[in-house]
Parts: C-alpha cells; sequence; structure tokens
C-alpha cells in the first residue's frame, strides 16, 4: 500500500489487496444510496401534484407554454440515477484466475477505484442538478408569497368599491361580510395554478371568488348570535353585485400582476425571501451569488443546463467544500440532533439512572 501523503510505501504482506476492492464497492454502494434519495426528492420537487403548489417542472416564466422549465433536468437525473445504480455493482466479485494460477486470487481494486472515481463525477452532476432546482423553487417560492400579496391588494380594493355599499343611496351591503371568506379563497388557493392569466374564468381563482359571493346569497341558514338575518332583498342585492364584481376585478388585477411581476425580475419587491433567515442560506448564496445563476424564466437566453454547468464547474474547483466548513462550523462532532437545540433532547439526560447501562457500554474496550 502507498501512503502518497507521507511518500511510504507499507508492506504488510497484504499482496491480496482485497480491503481496497471491497472498500471501493462499498464506496458505490453508497453513492449510489445517495443518488437513489436525491433523484427521489427530486421527482417530487418538479411534480406540482406533490410540491405544494409550485409550478411543473419548477417553470419561472410567465408563458409555461414557452418554457419546459426542468423538465430537462429531470430526465438526465434519471439517467444518472440508472447510471450510478449500475456502478454499485461489485466488482471483486469477477475475479479471475491469472499467470498460470499464480495469481488465483486477486483483488481488482485498481478497477473497482476506477468506476468508484466515475460514480463519484455522476454523483457531483446530480448534486449541481438538485442544487439549481432547489435554489429556483426557494425563489418560485418568494414569487409566489409576493404575488399573493398583490392579488390581495387588488381583491380587497375592488370589494370596498362594488361589495362595501350601493352606487345609488350609499347604504351598507350584506356582501361586505364576504371579506373574509374571500380573503380565504386568496390564501388557500395556489398562485400558480392562476398566475399566467389571473383574470381567466376557465382558472380557479375567480370562479372560488364568485362562489363565495353566491354562497352568501344563496344562504338559507340561521343567522349567528350578533349577525343579522340577510333578507330576500339583499340577497337580490348581492347577485346583482356579482357581476360588478367580476368585471371590475378583470379591469385591474391583470396589469397589477404584470407590474408586480415586472417589478420583482428587477429585485423589487415587499416582502424579502424567507431562505435569508435559514441555516441552510450560505448553500443559496454559493449558487445563486457565488457561482452567478437566477431564477429561469424564459426571458433570457439561458438554459438549465448552463446554470448547472456553472455549479459543476464551482463543486470541481472545491469553493463548495468552503461553503459547506462554514455551514457546518458549528457542529462539535457528536452524534444527532444535528439542529442546535436550546436544551438537551436526549433521553439519557432526562433519565441518567435507566440509561446507565448504556455510558458503561460506550466506556467498555472490547
Amino acid at each position: 500500500m502507498v501512503d502518497v501523503s507521507r511518500d511510504l510505501a507499507l508492506n504488510g504482506g497484504n499482496f491480496q489487496g482485497t480491503p481496497i476492492g471491497v472498500s471501493m464497492d462499498n464506496l458505490r454502494i453508497s453513492l449510489a444510496a445517495i443518488g437513489t434519495l436525491m433523484f427521489a426528492q427530486f421527482s417530487e420537487l418538479v411534480c406540482d401534484y406533490y410540491n405544494n403548489g409550485l409550478p411543473s417542472n419548477l417553470n419561472g416564466g410567465p408563458n409555461p407554454s414557452l418554457d419546459y422549465g426542468l423538465k430537462g433536468a429531470e430526465i438526465v437525473m434519471a439517467s444518472y440515477c440508472s447510471e450510478l445504480q449500475y456502478l454499485a455493482n461489485q466488482v471483486t466479485t469477477h475475479v479471475q484466475s491469472a499467470e498460470q494460477h499464480n495469481q488465483d486470487v486477486n483483488s481488482l481494486g485498481l478497477i473497482s477505484a476506477r468506476k468508484s472515481a466515475e460514480a463519484i463525477e455522476i454523483l457531483k452532476l446530480m448534486s449541481s442538478t438538485y442544487m439549481v432546482a432547489l435554489c429556483q423553487a426557494i425563489d418560485l417560492r418568494h414569487l409566489e408569497e409576493n404575488m399573493r400579496e398583490v392579488v390581495k391588494h387588488v381583491v380587497q380594493q375592488v370589494m370596498k368599491k362594488t361589495l362595501y355599499s350601493d352606487e345609488k343611496d350609499g347604504s351598507l351591503l350584506a356582501s361586505h361580510f364576504c371579506e373574509k371568506e374571500l380573503l380565504q379563497v386568496i390564501k388557500h388557493q395556489p398562485v400558480f395554478s392562476y398566475l399566467e392569466d389571473p383574470t381567466n374564468t376557465s382558472y380557479a381563482l375567480l370562479v372560488q371568488l364568485r362562489e363565495v359571493l353566491v354562497a352568501k346569497a344563496l344562504n338559507t341558514c340561521p343567522a349567528k348570535d350578533g349577525e343579522k338575518e340577510i333578507s330576500e332583498e339583499d340577497k337580490y342585492l348581492i347577485f346583482k353585485r356579482i357581476p360588478v364584481f367580476q368585471n371590475e376585478l378583470k379591469a385591474i388585477l391583470g396589469d397589477e400582476v404584470t407590474k408586480a411581476r415586472e417589478k420583482f425580475n428587477k429585485g423589487d419587491f415587499p416582502i424579502a425571501n424567507r431562505i435569508k433567515k435559514c441555516r441552510t442560506y450560505p448553500i443559496c448564496q454559493f449558487v445563486r451569488g457565488q457561482v452567478g445563476t437566477e431564477l429561469l424564466s424564459g426571458g433570457k437566453k439561458i438554459s438549465p443546463g448552463e446554470d448547472i454547468e456553472k455549479v459543476y464547474e464551482a463543486v470541481n474547483e472545491g469553493k463548495l467544500g468552503d461553503v459547506l466548513k462554514k455551514y457546518l462550523a458549528f457542529w462539535d462532532g457528536s452524534s444527532g440532533p444535528f439542529t442546535p437545540r436550546p436544551g438537551a433532547s436526549s433521553p439519557a439526560c432526562n433519565n441518567p439512572e435507566y440509561w446507565i447501562w448504556f455510558n458503561k457500554a460506550k466506556a467498555c474496550k472490547w
């Protein structure tokens, strides 16, 4: 065995070299497990059925029909994962007798090490792709929060103008009691389900807002304590205000969302990105700031592959290692919990008499 760091050749009679080959095989199995987990998380991240309201393929453009988002990245991630799992097959089980049976058992350690080097490169590609996708999802969530506030503000303005009072005599309308329910629709309806065209009646936003007003007008339930019973005339007036509310909303909402999105792309937004308060922010800052990637929206001629390549080159240059050192600087090397907590969470601290056997077992020298 050659220790390169100390410039020493160590001869312990281990000419068979099996520990090297077996260790490299086990390394590739571990790399394949990491890659499989990463691919599973990536697949759920880009699927709008699992990602809690984010657009399909993490598409960041105003027109999804003109941008495939990270669909190509998902396909290549599947290829990476398949190759990584193929390389996880053991090499040391393919020993052949050589040199007229003088070398009848050999380690194949060099072959296994070469395949492990290939697996590491593939995992780097997967990690770079995954980091770009995560930052894309973070920025889209930031966009979602800002756009929701814009929609909420516009709807409140239109409500005050059309649902609060009668234009003829200025009397208070029963429809003003719908404010809470209308704002709940905005809160729970995924923004990207209507952001492409918020005034489109085929999308859920306008439909659900109208349903709230219709339900209020058709309400036959008895009034609760402190509430005034809605008369038939009030119900009729609510019905009359529904088209007025919709038309006013259509006239304003689309333009306001477009303007807000343009401001967001220029870095002007009222709600800051919450990732800055998270402990994992240094990694996001590395991808966005140090490497120089940005939200992929289809507006600029930048493909996901270009940003992924930038991150991959930075990882090869060792820049990510420095970021991870800062990220893990607080860790004292002890086993879990990884997240810092104000008090000890181990059951041994809460009940030391019961767990004394555990401390004795750790101190025992086998």
